[in-house]
């Protein structure tokens, strides 16, 4: 959970100064698996199956929006030693932080 928080902070700072890479996520795609939808969507409740896949972006994108998390920006910036994109966004925030140039609001 605060994992989660922290990316959604992270996201929102970064998306904010126009630095870094986000991951998006579109949210439900329309028509997949439409021959054995009820059976695997509904009575399954496999609801996952029928979600876009997430992508990365960059901040300075238009649309930013992760579906399944329910954010505007999300990045992944809270485990440095197994990605190296959140090693990436850690070195962005760093600077956005020393040079304290920290955008709130939209």
């Amino acid at each position: 959970m605060m994992m989660i928080l922290y990316n959604k902070k992270a996201g929102e700072l970064l998306k904010a100064n126009n630095a870094g890479v986000l991951r998006r996520h579109k949210g439900v795609k329309a028509k997949r698996f439409e021959p054995l939808r009820d059976f695997i969507i509904k009575d399954l409740g496999l609801t996952f199956l029928d979600y876009e896949s997430a992508e990365y972006c960059l901040a300075t994108d238009k649309e930013t929006e992760h579906f399944g998390i329910g954010t505007d920006a999300y990045a992944y910036a809270s485990s440095p030693l197994r990605r190296y994109v959140d090693l990436a966004n850690q070195r962005s925030l760093k600077n956005i932080l020393n040079k304290k140039v920290i955008v709130t609001g939209k």
